[in-house]
């Protein structure tokens, strides 16, 4: 990936500050020189968010969990959730079965400035993850706005194993 295809995953989300910074070190950009461009273009890339849409929150969300025995015994999956903004969103795990997508659990998560965090969604439905080598699932963080109709804001998809 090139330094500027590396910019340009930074400024659409698709990569964090750290993925930015370690990738352009190891491209022999010094490391001074990555973090200057991160602070520089993290503005830009709160930015390209609102681009879209400024009534809906800008929300990042990134599967932290990928070992598939580990999320069956701990109950939970492990996602990182970035919001640009204040915002109660319900994230939703999903899991794909035979074509289908399963709810296998949910979770509400406050922001009450941006900021990101950590967060355990607890698994109430472990039935489309157990005895499977490997497991499709989804997070999908969903807003709810003034006319209380949700509306997804975020999604993130990883095959565990």
């Amino acid at each position: 990936m090139s330094s500027q295809e590396l910019i340009d995953a930074y400024v659409g989300g698709q990569i964090s500050r750290r993925t930015l910074i370690r990738r352009l070190v190891a491209g022999g950009i010094s490391f001074a020189a990555a973090v200057s461009y991160a602070h520089l273009l993290a503005p830009e890339a709160e930015a390209a968010c609102y681009d879209e849409d400024p009534y809906y929150p800008c929300v990042h969300l990134r599967i932290l969990s990928s070992d598939l025995e580990q999320v069956v015994d701990k109950k939970h999956l492990v996602v990182r959730v970035r919001s640009a903004r204040k915002a109660r969103l319900r994230l939703r795990a999903w899991a794909k079965e035979n074509g289908n997508e399963v709810p296998i659990g949910s979770r509400y998560v406050q922001f009450d400035h941006p900021g990101k965090m950590k967060v355990r969604i607890p698994l109430n439905d472990l039935d489309p993850l157990r005895h499977r080598n490997r497991a499709r699932v989804i997070v999908r963080a969903l807003w709810e706005a003034t006319d209380h109709v949700s509306h997804v804001v975020g999604v993130d998809e990883k095959t565990l194993t």
